[in-house]
């Protein structure tokens, strides 16, 4: 949650116009990268991207 919070104190954009934030938490260093979970992805049509590939 500590980049989530700074990102809306200190947005790129203005949080008006913020369409997505992709937030990765956790890189898989240690073993293969196999997936992405879209939290809250299913209220935007985000989760097509997700479900696209799988």
């Amino acid at each position: 949650m500590l980049g989530s919070s700074y990102y809306v104190d200190h947005p790129m954009v203005p949080l008006y116009q913020t369409v997505a934030n992709i937030n990765i938490d956790g890189v898989a260093y240690i073993d293969e990268f196999n997936g992405i979970i879209g939290i809250g992805s299913e209220l935007s049509n985000l989760s097509n991207y997700f479900t696209k590939n799988s």
